[in-house]
């Protein structure tokens, strides 16, 4: 962002097989700042191997809310519960608050 004068990200899109947290942990400052707006990521069994759940990514993106992504819609996920931790192949959307 700072090499190509970038202010702000719209959406972020992190498709890193299995180190989207790590990702995420990188760009702490960012989110900070409130410079990134969304973020797509992928969660599923991967996520058992690495023992991350999605109760780790609503710990480093508190100022946003959850959303999964379904066909035909968003998937209000709201605030974190146990029934969210489903480890199939699914995508993720967090908005800014």
């Amino acid at each position: 962002m700072q090499k190509n004068n970038i202010s702000t990200i719209d959406l972020l899109k992190i498709d890193t097989e299995g180190f989207e947290l790590e990702a995420l942990e990188g760009a702490k400052q960012l989110l900070a700042e409130n410079r990134i707006s969304m973020i797509q990521f992928e969660f599923n069994e991967v996520n058992i191997i690495k023992r991350r759940f999605l109760k780790d990514f609503n710990t480093i993106l508190t100022g946003f809310d959850f959303y999964r992504l379904d066909e035909n819609k968003l998937i209000p996920l709201n605030e974190w519960q146990p029934i969210h931790e489903i480890f199939m192949f699914q995508n993720i959307l967090a908005i800014r608050k």
